[in-house]
């Protein structure tokens, strides 16, 4: 069985929430119509979703 870094599961676990956060961000940017802002959080959102992919 593989070891359990606890570092990296910390930062995993806070880029979550990070991500979880900047979801909100988007889904409010959507809502109020400011799209422009959606679309860069959205970029971020991947951007966030690509690196956590990359440290499990």
């Amino acid at each position: 069985m593989a070891e359990r870094n606890p570092f990296k599961t910390e930062v995993v676990y806070h880029l979550g929430r990070i991500g979880t956060n900047l979801n909100q961000f988007t889904r409010i940017a959507n809502t109020t119509r400011r799209i422009d802002y959606s679309q860069r959080l959205a970029v971020i959102l991947n951007e966030l979703t690509e690196a956590i992919r990359r440290l499990v």
